[in-house]
């Protein structure tokens, strides 16, 4: 078959596919008491009638949302009182929503004073003259902070310096007396399964720096580059970090003998310790409720999923796979009694396209989270409505918005806020399958819905 006669038998098929789904779709849609999807985005928000419900409603029918997938659930704290619902209940991609999920999974399982650990490692302690015989091997923790962040958290801006962790730690190696290497020098991220990147997530943004990949050594956010324009994900950063950690050897007057090298462990293999050699540095993260505050406040992928990974692993001793994170996650949050059927998470940032997640399961998750004992732990890392985090410059100045306390969500077509307003409400926003023409005046949209439950509250 030539190439004009399967390019023209492929796309027959393909209508054929779509025809016939189209069919399946609206027959199942119907079976079950729903409205095809057109049907549903101009479908009436369903609630009580109120002052704001009206509101809502009126916001919701107009331009730019109405051409839009959304979804809203407004319910009250301390009773838990359902206040307004426009698909509460259908599932929409959430993008950096997701964090609130591998937020609250880190801060319950791992508690807010822990702290992430590197080391460097030897097979034995330095000889008279200074001489380490065999490899010098940096084992990762999944230590997120190896970057110029400030801890506590600042402002999301940051100097790219995550050099200086590294150079801080062959200063405690030069500090032993160490003159010389015989060996090379390992990167060992053996902590976690070797999964870089996540499930659906895009080929373009991983190479753009977007979704660097993730493993047991994180420096820099695992990107290079000096500024956002310029950024690419590092296709290797356990070798990265060998690589940086011998230079700097060097520059410190430490001759090396041997190459720098990184070791891995596959998906569902079991976790094999790196040795039992002497520990010659280690590193500290600061506590993780510093981490999750920046990650929550300043959006960061990486910190999330490093968080997820160590929330695993620490329970189990070790982990088979991303999935394995995921299936621990997910059983907590049905634990806190969030209907497990509402959402669908692929990882732990909300880079991947297939996440799915319901407002009720959000507004659920932070009703649980509000009665917590983590809970002003979990609180203080939320984004201070025109104050701080991805919400400094939302809201256009409105001084009431210093009353939500929430996390963005945004991806291509995809916008979300989620959060609290004062100590009266829960809410979950979801903005889905907009044009690109109508981004800016979404997110204004949503900060006026925002900004009408806040005025509820007066």
């Amino acid at each position: 078959m030539d190439g004009a006669k399967l390019a023209s038998g492929n796309s027959g098929c393909r209508a054929w596919w779509l025809t016939l789904t189209a069919v399946w779709l609206t027959v199942a849609l119907i079976a079950h008491g729903q409205a095809p999807v057109q049907a549903a985005v101009q479908a009436k928000p369903q609630s009580v009638r109120t002052p704001l419900a009206d509101r809502l409603r009126e916001l919701l029918s107009a331009p730019p949302l109405d051409r839009a997938l959304v979804g809203l659930r407004v319910v009250e704290l301390g009773t838990g009182r359902l206040v307004f619902d426009y698909h509460g209940s259908t599932g929409f991609t959430p993008a950096s929503n997701t964090k609130l999920f591998s937020g609250a999974f880190a801060l319950a399982k791992l508690g807010s004073a822990y702290h992430f650990k590197s080391i460097v490692q030897a097979e034995s302690l330095p000889g008279p003259s200074g001489v380490v015989r065999g490899d010098l091997t940096l084992v990762g923790g999944g230590d997120p902070t190896l970057s110029g962040r400030v801890y506590p958290f600042e402002s999301c801006r940051h100097p790219d310096d995550g050099g200086a962790a590294l150079r801080a730690l062959v200063a405690q190696i030069a500090a032993r007396g160490v003159s010389r290497i015989e060996g090379g020098i390992v990167g060992d991220d053996t902590r976690y399964p070797f999964e870089p990147y996540g499930l659906d997530w895009t080929i373009e943004d991983a190479c753009e720096g977007g979704e660097a990949p993730v493993s047991a050594w994180m420096v820099n956010d695992n990107v290079t580059g000096a500024n956002e324009d310029d950024q690419r994900g590092l296709p290797d950063p356990a070798l990265a970090v060998a690589q940086g950690f011998r230079q700097a050897l060097i520059d410190q007057g430490i001759a090396v003998a041997g190459q720098a090298r990184a070791r891995h462990r596959q998906p569902n293999t079991a976790s094999v310790p790196p040795g039992t050699g002497v520990e010659l540095a280690v590193r500290l993260s600061p506590p993780l409720s510093q981490i999750l505050q920046a990650m929550e406040k300043c959006s960061i992928n990486l910190h999330a999923e490093s968080l997820l990974l160590e929330a695993a692993v620490q329970p189990r001793g070790g982990l088979m796979s991303r999935k394995q994170a995921l299936d621990d996650e997910k059983a907590f949050i049905a634990g806190l009694g969030v209907n497990a059927e509402q959402f669908e998470l692929n990882d732990g940032s909300g880079l991947s396209r297939s996440n799915l997640a319901s407002p009720a399961a959000v507004t659920d998750l932070l009703l649980a989270a509000h009665s917590a004992p983590w809970r002003e732990t979990f609180l203080g890392t939320l984004s201070i409505g025109g104050v701080d985090g991805t919400l400094e410059h939302r809201f256009g100045g409105d001084p009431k918005a210093n009353q939500i306390h929430a996390k963005t969500g945004t991806l291509r077509h995809v916008s979300a806020l989620s959060g609290y307003v004062s100590d009266r409400f829960a809410f979950s926003i979801f903005v889905n399958h907009f044009f690109p023409a109508d981004r800016v005046r979404v997110l204004d949209a949503i900060d006026t819905l925002a900004l009408e439950i806040v005025r509820a509250t007066e």
